[in-house]
């Protein structure tokens, strides 16, 4: 598609797509396409603390309310908040503004349907065509954009709030010491205080945005300072989220990183214990470590591969019946409590397990042996399919060739940035770089920006 990547409508603020006339249209479009014909049309608009997302929101505004919805304000939170108010207040649609983990000065647009669900592919197909179609109409478009102000509706960190204290069952988190990077994002005042509000002790960090900062040297993309302070402060668990907190990674009380892939293990087996785990299955993207598989196959369980994306990851879920799915980015989906990709959620749900087992994460986590791999991502300037590329699928074949069924390599583009992502996993002794560097030097050569 020419405008929805993997998760919404992604850019540099300012530049193609994020200009007013395009945002007006796409307000309007989505109002036509997504709410219901003869009804009245309410919509739920969040955002992160991005400096772009205050203007973002009033064009979004401006074509929603030439269309006749009413806009709510729900401000800045996670976009699982988003998620879930819009469901809870019987909303027709919500947007959640945000560019997730990307710098600041990108920004993007997430659309839910009213169950709190993105949308499906072929939903973002239909607002595509007609955004097209306006415009060739109107090739000149200048609109109006007088808005209306919106009424603030706080609700949704309350209805979230509620559907996390209600997960633990009124067993709140006394006794566990946490850290919690904010990422100068969308959690940074809700994050602390809702972990306080289950009874953990709680510091936090970079939870001071300024427009600007929003996943800068911290979050989930960047641990290190979170994983220092865990060691310095003697905490039990440190947590990174992203600008959006959709996201999270988890530091064990030693200062060890776990990634999506560690804690889908650890839920896994959690879940399957408590008989949550219904089916059996959990679902992965094809960037998960193979060694995830092997690992939850000892357990009688079944990895379902899909593509990149918690929208793919969703929609996996519910055709087979799983509630539990994620990414090794830290996209993670606990059916039974979210219905996209929840940091916070995420988090606790690991927290209940600790309180539970009364054990330290380090002793909690399924420890699994995992492939070599390494990711590589290569600024591009264009987009080709990559087949079209002669160099570059020649020197693919000849990676495939070495490997020879002992590995895998997945070359990708990314769904929200301009770069190429190349995944190699390989069995112990082989050089990653050295088998990479062909490959890489093919990509620069043809297509690098």
């Amino acid at each position: 598609m020419k405008y929805f990547g993997t998760d919404g409508i992604r850019g540099r603020a300012g530049e193609f797509p994020l200009l007013p006339d395009f945002l007006q249209n796409l307000g309007r479009v989505a109002a036509e396409s997504l709410a219901p014909a003869g009804k009245d049309c309410r919509v739920l608009i969040g955002r992160d603390t991005r400096e772009s997302g205050q203007w973002i929101f009033l064009e979004l505004c401006a074509g929603l309310q030439q269309r006749g919805c009413v806009v709510f304000d729900a401000g800045v939170l996670p976009t699982a908040a988003l998620s879930a108010g819009t469901r809870a207040g019987g909303f027709a649609f919500g947007i959640m503004i945000t560019a997730s983990h990307n710098p600041w000065d990108d920004n993007g647009v997430k659309f839910f349907r009213s169950d709190g669900y993105k949308l499906s592919e072929q939903q973002e197909k239909l607002i595509e065509r007609m955004i097209q179609e306006g415009f060739q109409q109107n090739p000149s478009f200048s609109p109006s954009r007088i808005v209306q102000e919106a009424e603030f509706w706080p609700e949704a960190r309350a209805v979230y709030s509620k559907r996390v204290l209600q997960m633990l069952g009124g067993k709140g988190l006394a006794g566990l010491s946490v850290v919690v990077d904010c990422a100068n994002g969308a959690a940074s005042d809700y994050a602390p205080w809702l972990l306080r509000e289950c009874d953990a002790s709680v510091f936090a960090i970079h939870n001071k945005p300024d427009g600007r900062n929003i996943n800068s040297s911290c979050g989930s993309l960047y641990p290190q300072d979170c994983m220092r302070q865990v060691l310095e402060r003697r905490a039990d668990l440190g947590i990174c989220l992203d600008g959006d907190a959709d996201r999270v990674t988890l530091v064990d009380e030693k200062g060890s990183l776990l990634d999506g892939d560690d804690i889908l293990a650890l839920l896994a087996a959690d879940m399957h214990r408590r008989g949550e785990l219904h089916g059996g299955k959990v679902v992965a993207t094809v960037l998960s470590n193979l060694g995830l598989d092997d690992h939850l196959a000892k357990l009688g369980l079944t990895v379902v591969r899909t593509a990149v994306g918690d929208a793919h990851v969703i929609r996996a879920m519910q055709e087979h019946g799983s509630c539990l799915g994620g990414e090794q980015s830290g996209h993670i989906v606990v059916g039974t409590h979210s219905t996209t990709g929840d940091g916070l959620m995420t988090a606790v749900c690991v927290l209940r397990s600790m309180a539970a087992y009364q054990k330290s994460l380090s002793e909690l986590r399924t420890s699994f042996r995992k492939y070599p791999q390494k990711m590589f991502n290569i600024a591009v300037r264009y987009k080709h399919p990559i087949n079209s590329l002669g160099l570059v699928s020649n020197e693919l074949k000849t990676l495939e060739q070495k490997l020879n069924g002992c590995g895998r390599v997945l070359l990708r583009y990314s769904g929200t940035e301009p770069k190429i992502r190349l995944l190699i996993e390989a069995p112990s002794g082989m050089d990653l770089d050295s088998l990479a560097a062909p490959l890489i030097q093919a990509i620069h050569a043809e297509i690098g920006a």
